[in-house]
Order: C-alpha cells, then structure tokens, then sequence
C-alpha cells in the first residue's frame, strides 16, 4: 500500500480549499431565517461580485443549484412557457422541470447539442402560442463537446424566450477574450463570458463547490428574471440560505480568482495537455476533451474494475465513470493540485493495469 496516495477523485480544479486561516472569524453560522425574510449583510455584496465576474445585470445566490433550478422554473408562468432540455443535460435541471408535469409526464427533451431539433421545437411551441425556455449544460465533461450556446441564444430570442444553463462545469475555467494561446479565455466568469452573451436573455445557474470550492450556488442573468426568482421563489421561504462560511468562501474564492485565477488556469490546461499526450504516447484510450474530467476508455465494466483496484493498491484514485450510452470509463479529474510527475506516474500506472487485465490468450 502507498504511504502518499494520489487523488484524481476532486474536482476541485483550482485548488481553492478555504481552510479556517483563509476566513475572517465567524461568530454564527447562521442567522435562522430563510432569505426571503433576513439575509446577511454579505449577501448583497456577494452578488454584485458575482454579476460583475459573469457579465449579468443580476446574481442571486442559493444554497445549491437544484434549489435555484426550482426557483427558475417556478418563475415562470407554464401558461405562457414550454420547457425543452437537452436529453443528457445535468439531472437537477430536469428535476425542477418535473414540477411542471402531470402525473406520469416526464419533461420534454431534444437531441443532445442538436440545433436543427432546437430549432424545430421552437417553431411547435410558437404554433402553440407560448413562449420556449431552452434548458442545457454550458458544456458536457460525458461527450466532451459544448454547445452552441450563441444559435440557442439566436434561437429562444426569435421566439421571445430564455437559455437556461446549467454552468457549474465552465465557471472559473472559461471566460472572456479567448486566444490561441489560452483558449479558455480569461477571468473565469464561465459561459457567458465565453460565448459573449453578456446582454442575451440567458440566465446561467452554477454551483461554486467545483472550481471555486465554496458550498453555494447562484442564478446570474437579466434582472428580470432574477427579481421573479427573488420574489416568487418558494426555497427562498421554505429551505435554508447558505451558512456565513459558504459566504465567506465563496467571497475568498472570487478574492483569489481576481489574483491567481489566470495563473492557476493556465498550469491547469498545461496538466491537461500533458495527460492527453502522455496517454497517446501509452497507446490509452482516451476521450479528447478540453476539460479536467479526463476520460479513459474501456472496453468492459469488469475490466475497469480490476484497473481500478489495481491502482487503488499503487495509491491512485480515480472514479468510475459511463458515457452517453452506458460504456465504461474511469474518471482522471485533474486539478492544480497535481504535478506532471503524479500525472505521467498514474498514467504508466494504469497502462500496466492494462496489460494485466487482458485475458491470457490476448497477453500471448
């Protein structure tokens, strides 16, 4: 058994661990009411710097991004709006959608990043005399692709409606102003830095606990929206609104990324650029993806378990992942916090778990 274990499991990718020194002093961690009657003082502030690094008129943050999800839904009139989501586009999304649905319905779903089919649903529902709200992830770390949230965008405003993104696995990596040289931009404001959305009816929803490693959530958008959510919200009166540590966090988190946040992305692409080659130099099998969720391929749920075993007994963890259609993968999620050696380690690690879990007469 190692001594010193090497965790591919976090996705805390920029390292952001806000440990007790890092925090101001904390005399309560909560006030007991919900939002919608007391908030912290922070509040306020935390959002107007939330709004500022995502390019919005408006933030509001939540306890978690299924709790704004069911806000956002709730704030729409299911008179006027139809809701469409991609079919593989985060569960939580289409868990508030299902407030929506009779019994034994199920929400309505277009092809994945298909906008032909986006296209079509949108021209039924403006027949039908309502308004579409376009539901999807900023990118998906299954398939490695990202969507093209500027045709959605074209798309929901023909029809007066709204983008809702799910944003929690581009915030803190993309931003604006994307180069050659750095493609994910700068800032790491998320989508709708990146794609230029800035003054689009586009609200994006985004967990913090990834890349900016604070336990909260929040809404970013139009100010329309986000005060129907403010107002209409029913977690806002029912649920609990995060602890003054998530706060303070979440606060320290956008402190750092305004200092070491391009820094930090930068070395973070260069580790994913040497996992990549390394594994082709390996002849690994891997999914090309722009994100450090590295995906390697493999042919069989028993044949990734004994390549997970046989690293977990080396001291490496990695998680078990599937893609679209069920096939098998493990899960490298690379963050600052990992060295090129722990990477190339890992990797000539698993390709002799490779070798070791091919049937005899293939070893031959």
């Amino acid at each position: 058994m190692a001594s010193v274990r090497i965790d591919f499991t976090s996705s805390l990718y920029l390292g952001f661990r806000h440990g007790a020194g890092e925090l101001p002093p904390w005399r309560q961690l909560t006030i007991g009411t919900p939002s919608a009657v007391n908030r912290w003082p922070i509040a306020d502030q935390l959002e107007v710097e939330i709004s500022g690094l995502c390019g919005t008129e408006r933030a509001l943050i939540g306890r978690s991004t299924l709790h704004l999800f069911w806000d956002l839904i709730g704030a729409f009139d299911p008179k006027e709006w139809e809701f469409i989501a991609d079919e593989h586009s985060y569960p939580l999304a289409q868990w508030a959608m299902s407030r929506l649905c009779r019994q034994n319905e199920r929400p309505r779903l277009f092809r994945h990043l298909d906008v032909d089919d986006i296209a079509r649903r949108c021209a039924e529902i403006t027949r039908r005399r309502k308004r579409p709200a376009i539901v999807t992830d900023s990118f998906c770390s299954v398939c490695g692709q990202t969507p093209d949230l500027a045709r959605y965008s074209e798309l929901a405003e023909n029809s007066g409606g709204y983008v809702l993104i799910d944003d929690t696995q581009t915030l803190g990596l993309m931003g604006k102003g994307r180069q050659k040289k750095y493609p994910w931009g700068f800032g790491g404001g998320g989508c709708i830095r990146f794609h230029g959305l800035e003054h689009r009816r586009v609200v994006a929803i985004s967990s913090m606990a990834k890349a900016f490693g604070a336990a909260l959530g929040f809404a970013a958008g139009p100010a329309e929206i986000i005060s129907q959510m403010k107002s209409l919200g029913d977690t806002r009166w029912h649920c609990s609104q995060p602890t003054i540590v998530d706060m303070e966090a979440a606060r320290n988190a956008l402190c750092r990324n305004s200092t070491e946040g391009n820094s930090l992305r930068h070395r973070l692409k260069l580790l994913i650029d040497h996992f990549a080659k390394t594994a082709r130099a390996k002849f690994i099998p891997i999914l090309e993806s722009p994100h450090p969720a590295q995906a390697v391929l493999l042919p069989s749920p028993a044949h990734a378990e004994r390549c997970r075993h046989y690293l977990s007994r080396k001291g490496i963890d990695v998680v078990r992942g599937r893609g679209h259609l069920g096939e098998t993968r493990l899960l490298f999620l690379l963050t600052v916090t990992h060295s090129f050696n722990a990477v190339s380690k890992a990797l000539a690690e698993f390709a002799e778990s490779m070798s070791l879990s091919e049937p005899d007469h293939v070893r031959r």
